[in-house]
C-alpha cells in the first residue's frame, strides 16, 4: 500500500519551537525597549525635578515615540512571520492534493490547452513522477510531447506551443504573492497607530 506521507521537496519546513524561541526573542527585546525608555523618562523626569514639567513632557513623548516604534517593528516582524507560515501551508496544501489525486495536473493542461490560440504541437513538461500519468491521460492527443523536467516541483506544469509558453510555477507564484502582501502591509500604516 503507498505511502500517504507528504512528499514534497520544494517545501521547507521550519521546527515549530524554532519560531517559538524567535517568537520570545523579539518579545523579550520589546520588553526591554519599553522599559529602557520608561526609566529613560523617569530618571530624566527626577534628575530635573517638579519645576521642571516641560522637560518631563518631552521625555515622555520621547519614550512614546520610541514605544510606538519598538511596536512597528514588533508588528513587522509578527506580519512577516504569518506570510511565511502561510506560504508554506499553500506550499503544503498543493503537495497534499497532488499526492491525493496527480490527475488533477492533467485537468489543469485541458484548461491551459483550451486557452492556447494554437495547439497543433506541443510540449509538456512535469515532475518526473507525472509523466506516466499525463502520458496516461493524453495518450490520444496528437502532437503532445510529454516531457520530465525535475526542476519542477510536484503539481507545476509548463506548457510550449511554436507560438507560445505558459508556465505555472506554484513556489514562484507563491512568493509572488507573499511579496504582494509584504508590499501591500509596508505601503500603509499596518494598522498600527503611531
Amino acid at each position: 500500500m503507498p505511502s500517504r506521507v507528504l512528499k514534497a521537496p520544494a517545501v521547507l519546513f521550519v521546527d515549530p519551537l524554532e519560531r517559538m524561541a524567535r517568537h520570545r526573542d523579539v518579545e523579550s527585546r520589546h520588553r526591554a525597549d519599553v522599559e529602557a525608555a520608561y526609566q529613560a523618562g523617569l530618571q530624566d523626569g527626577r534628575a530635573s525635578g517638579t519645576g521642571a514639567i516641560p522637560s518631563m513632557v518631552a521625555a515622555l513623548d520621547q519614550a512614546a515615540a520610541q514605544v510606538a516604534s519598538a511596536t512597528r517593528a514588533r508588528h513587522a516582524d509578527d506580519v512577516g512571520a504569518l506570510l511565511d507560515v502561510a506560504t508554506e501551508l499553500a506550499q503544503w496544501l498543493v503537495g497534499r492534493e497532488l499526492a491525493q489525486d496527480p490527475t488533477a495536473v492533467v485537468s489543469l493542461l485541458d484548461q491551459l490547452i483550451a486557452d492556447f490560440p494554437s495547439a497543433d504541437a506541443f510540449v509538456v513538461r512535469v515532475t518526473p513522477e507525472l509523466v506516466p500519468v499525463v502520458e496516461a491521460e493524453w495518450a490520444a492527443r496528437a502532437g503532445a510531447t510529454v516531457v520530465a523536467d525535475p526542476t519542477l516541483a510536484a503539481g507545476e506544469v509548463e506548457l510550449a506551443t511554436p507560438v507560445t509558453t505558459a508556465s505555472l510555477r506554484f513556489a514562484s507564484a507563491l512568493a509572488t504573492a507573499r511579496q504582494l502582501l509584504a508590499a501591500d502591509h509596508t505601503a500603509g500604516d499596518g494598522g498600527i497607530d503611531a
